[in-house]
């Protein structure tokens, strides 16, 4: 236990500006610095503004997410979770991905294995799971499988833009099959034309 003269040593130090040789670094506030240990890049300057593209558009998502299943997804406060939303009352989740693409620019588009293996979980729990694709052009989903069609490979994929090699196992998903939401009004007219 610190004695009193101590405090207020402490106090006097705090209460003064820092020695010109003392650099305080001060990080911006991101939901995700609660993570104990953060990726080598997290302060890369292209992690930081795709993360901040990922943060706008995770907001922007959730009320049309809402609207659209006519759902109840909550908040990921953490940032980290493997599936962005989650809606546990009618048992719906969403992996969301930003991209600065078009839908016709490549022929597949890419979402993490580890996504599927997760949602193919959540499915043996009775959800229903969607990948999201919010693109420049437009809003793009695909309702996962338990089986993945043959057109969906598997293989190594990721980017090294952010100042360090991101590699992980990905799904090729060919754009061809996805949907486009704005084509539907809401999760029931897809679900009617679609049978799902």
């Amino acid at each position: 236990m610190k004695t009193f003269s101590e405090n207020r040593k402490l106090t006097e130090f705090f209460k003064n500006s820092p020695p010109k040789n003392v650099v305080i670094k001060t990080q911006p506030q991101d939901r995700r610095c609660a993570r104990k240990k953060l990726p080598s890049n997290f302060y890369n300057s292209v992690a930081i503004k795709n993360r901040q593209m990922g943060n706008k558009n995770e907001k922007i998502m959730h009320g049309i997410l809402n609207s659209w299943f006519d759902g109840n997804f909550g908040d990921d406060k953490s940032g980290w979770r493997e599936i962005d939303f989650i809606d546990t009352q009618n048992k719906y989740g969403v992996e969301l991905k930003s991209r600065n693409i078009t839908y016709d620019q490549y022929p597949t588009i890419l979402m993490g294995k580890n996504k599927w293996i997760r949602s193919r979980k959540m499915m043996g729990k009775g959800y229903k799971m969607f990948f999201f694709w919010k693109l420049k052009d437009g809003i793009y989903f695909y309702p996962v499988p338990m089986i993945l069609p043959k057109c969906i490979k598997t293989n190594k994929g990721g980017t090294d833009k952010r100042g360090k090699g991101e590699w992980s196992d990905c799904l090729y998903v060919p754009t061809k099959i996805m949907f486009r939401l704005n084509d539907y009004e809401s999760y029931e007219e897809f679900r009617k034309i679609h049978t799902i």
